[in-house]
């Protein structure tokens, strides 16, 4: 079974004028849509029981002095609370893993060039490629706010610890100060949450209109 209809996807910040976006899902994708939500609501639940998801970074540095680092991140705890609730969307074998929803999304809405543009940017978010089109911070050729460093860190330090991981991608080079490294990777953990619940909000307002369209006559 296939289910089409339309939405109204207004963003928050009036940048965009609100949009009519066409989609079209199978009932398989559907149910990944619901799947994705139902993760992304728990993932949502737990930033705003710990106050949300506070986290900085500040450098300073002066000719002949060390560089100055200073910033503000969550608490060990809860940031095992944030590394365990966006498991779902990072890690490729799962079944709502970011980017396999995304490509949903994209195929479902493909007629919609606003949509397309959405999709892009928060892939962009997730993958830290927004992020470098700010700052691009590096040991080496090893890009430390990239996707690539962030799994690493992940399997190195938190989910696993297989410091091989991390060694292979520096390639014998040394990472910066520890809580300098750390909060890099919290950046990217803020910008993935970020990225979630975007993609989340998005879904919930197309399985909202497919719920209304597809009401069974009184």
């Amino acid at each position: 079974m296939t289910f089409s209809g339309s939405c109204l996807i207004t963003l928050a910040g009036g940048r965009y004028e609100p949009q009519t976006v066409a989609f079209s899902f199978t009932d398989e994708q559907v149910q990944v849509l619901r799947g994705y939500l139902a993760e992304a609501e728990r993932l949502e639940r737990s930033v705003t029981a710990n106050g949300g998801f506070p986290v900085s970074l500040n450098l300073s540095a002066a000719v002949g002095q060390p560089v100055s680092i200073s910033g503000s991140e969550p608490t060990d705890d809860q940031r095992a609370i944030y590394l365990h609730r966006i498991r779902p969307f990072q890690l490729q074998d799962e079944p709502y893993q970011f980017g396999k929803v995304k490509n949903v999304l994209a195929r479902g809405t493909a007629s919609s060039d606003f949509m397309q543009m959405y999709l892009r940017r928060a892939s962009d978010m997730f993958s830290g490629a927004a992020m470098q089109q700010q700052v691009r911070i590096a040991a080496g050729d090893a890009v430390l706010n990239s996707d690539a460093a962030f799994t690493a860190w992940l399997n190195a330090v938190e989910y696993h610890r297989d410091e091989t991981k991390m060694l292979a991608l520096l390639k014998g080079k040394s990472l910066p100060d520890e809580a300098f490294s750390r909060r890099i990777f919290v950046l990217l953990l803020r910008a993935k949450v970020d990225a979630v619940l975007a993609l989340g909000n998005i879904i919930n307002r197309i399985l909202a209109s497919l719920e209304c369209a597809n009401v069974p006559d009184a």
